[in-house]
């Protein structure tokens, strides 16, 4: 239902509480969503697992209490996987904090291009506070990702990682190096002072690059 502006608020609330199956919920640019109707999709579709509100500008934190408020009364099942909320201003770094940290299954939470980088990185810094959860993929429009569990041993630290033509790409100023496969899966355990690049299904063809903040 992306940009069906002819759709307006009451029918998209409408919608929310009779297809209560739905697995992927695509509202992007649709000027009629509110919070009040997202806040009934997240109540009533509890197979959600891929929702893109992007550009959806009338949306501001209310929109997902349901999402958390189901977390801390352990009543609705959450199993969202992908949140595309770019362009979303009126949506806080707390809340997005709180999505990225209360909501186990999230793998993807894309920010847009227009996030403002900084702010993005001050969110990595507080969700990875003892270890490495996130990194920001940028070739995926600014979208911060889980990473696999096994690379929980690299702590405190924050990537950033920009286009690359390749997959895989280690870098290190030490004897030990780490390398991560096809399928983000650790190969020999890294140290501090290793930089990597994780891989992207991005199509984009900008020159490689990466950025270790520390």
């Amino acid at each position: 239902m992306s940009e069906c502006n002819r759709v307006r608020s009451d029918g998209v609330s409408f919608l929310a509480t009779k297809c209560t199956s739905l697995n992927t919920l695509l509202l992007a640019y649709q000027a009629g969503v509110t919070n009040g109707a997202i806040q009934l999709f997240l109540s009533n579709c509890h197979y959600l697992k891929h929702v893109d509100v992007s550009g959806c500008r009338l949306l501001t934190d209310h929109a997902f209490f349901p999402l958390l408020d189901g977390m801390d009364d352990d009543i609705i099942p959450i199993i969202l996987e992908t949140l595309n909320i770019s362009g979303l201003d009126l949506l806080s770094a707390h809340s997005i904090h709180q999505l990225l940290t209360r909501l186990p299954r999230l793998q993807e939470l894309s920010l847009g291009v227009t996030y403002d980088l900084d702010e993005a990185d001050r969110i990595l810094d507080a969700v990875n506070t003892d270890q490495l959860n996130f990194y920001i993929d940028i070739e995926k429009y600014y979208t911060i990702c889980r990473l696999p569990t096994t690379t929980s041993r690299l702590k405190k630290r924050r990537l950033l990682s920009l286009p690359s033509n390749t997959h895989t790409h280690t870098n290190t100023t030490t004897t030990t190096t780490t390398t991560i496969n096809h399928n983000s899966e650790i190969i020999t355990e890294a140290n501090n002072h290793t930089t990597i690049s994780l891989p992207s299904t991005s199509t984009w063809t900008l020159p490689p690059s990466i950025f270790q903040l520390e």
